[in-house]
């Protein structure tokens, strides 16, 4: 969530430290949330299906549809009619999507639920060969399409793959821990750091276009419409296996205890953040993006995400005084609060 803010203040300028981050945030992001959203121990009745799909409703695409066009309607020269129908969502497309997948993987397990004969290991492959199938398949033809975009399909055909991947590793979490306590977990982050070297390299170097040979510039570009993938899913690991060689360290619950609530409180910040980056970009910009030092680039960024998530978290608590607004707005879970008219005719 900090790397979420952190790139948002750059937007939308791409240096090299903001072009490394994009390269695993977002296939991260979704990668997490298929890997916590799996439990194959799950009933799936049609009660069921239609209370997950009511609830992930209510969390996910009310917050979006109640913030995302206050924000156009914020910041100047937008219309509040761009949120419906561009795929970005002025932003607020993460939760759309997220919806999406959850929706999709939800009628997925109720139909495996009626196939007894199909493992949940069997499911969770087909689901990721599916999904990654689908991206190969529709990746470049839905970018000029009204209805796609207005549904956010476009994003939906980019991640469904790294969510897929998320639900797969964790049916089979047992061999992704395998990988990443092996030595083996060094090939995927040296290739990685390689990956990432050679995308901030084309960029800003052009080397595609410097090679005189056609066939060797062929292979380039190939490598580079691939690289966006196969970075992510090396980023994935990368990442995910940094944090499990620190988990003795987040056993400490005080020390990280911050971190964690920022964690169990993400939905607040995304839709928050948005509305205090308003007139900050210009103000830091000297600092997060013309010098050319990188460590005040790190520092700066990332102490102007933590304050920023602070003080939207802080917004978060305040509007959550309102029981309404803590559980039609804000997407909390817990029990609907009771309505005041309902409780003035009871009376």
């Amino acid at each position: 969530m900090l790397l979420v803010v952190f790139s948002h203040i750059y937007v939308p300028n791409l240096t090299p430290l903001n072009q490394l981050f994009m390269m695993f945030r977002m296939p991260l992001f979704f990668f997490l949330s298929g890997f916590i959203s799996f439990r194959a121990e799950q009933s799936w009745t049609g009660d069921n299906l239609r209370h997950r799909l009511k609830d992930k409703c209510r969390t996910l695409l009310l917050p979006a549809l109640f913030f995302g066009p206050l924000c156009c309607w914020a910041e100047e020269g937008i219309d509040v009619e761009y949120f419906f129908v561009t795929a970005t969502k002025s932003g607020y497309w993460f939760t759309v999507v997220l919806f999406e997948m959850l929706a999709i993987l939800y009628v997925a397990r109720y139909i495996h639920a009626r196939r007894r004969r199909i493992t949940i290991e069997a499911f969770a492959m087909r689901f990721y060969v599916v999904a990654l199938i689908i991206f190969l398949a529709l990746s470049n033809d839905l970018t000029r399409n009204g209805v796609a975009n207005a549904l956010s399909i476009p994003k939906l055909v980019q991640y469904l793959h790294f969510f897929a991947f998320g639900v797969l590793c964790s049916c089979r979490r047992e061999h992704l821990y395998a990988l990443l306590d092996s030595p083996r977990r060094w090939l995927v982050a040296a290739g990685f750091v390689i990956l990432a070297v050679w995308a901030i390299l084309t960029r800003e170097y052009m080397l595609t276009a410097a090679v005189g040979s056609e066939l060797l510039a062929a292979m380039l570009r190939l490598l580079s419409y691939s690289q966006p993938v196969v970075a992510g899913y090396l980023g994935i690991v990368t990442i995910f296996g940094l944090f499990r060689s620190m988990e003795q360290y987040f056993a400490r619950p005080r020390r990280f205890q911050p971190l964690q609530y920022m964690g169990r409180h993400t939905l607040e910040v995304y839709v928050l953040h948005y509305f205090l980056l308003l007139g900050f970009t210009p103000m830091f910009r000297p600092y997060i993006v013309d010098d050319p030092n990188i460590v005040v680039q790190i520092v700066v960024g990332l102490t102007l995400s933590a304050l920023i998530a602070a003080a939207t978290l802080l917004i978060g608590r305040v509007l959550s005084l309102d029981a309404n607004i803590h559980y039609y707005v804000l997407g909390s879970r817990g029990e609907r609060p009771q309505s005041r008219l309902r409780g003035l005719f009871r009376r």
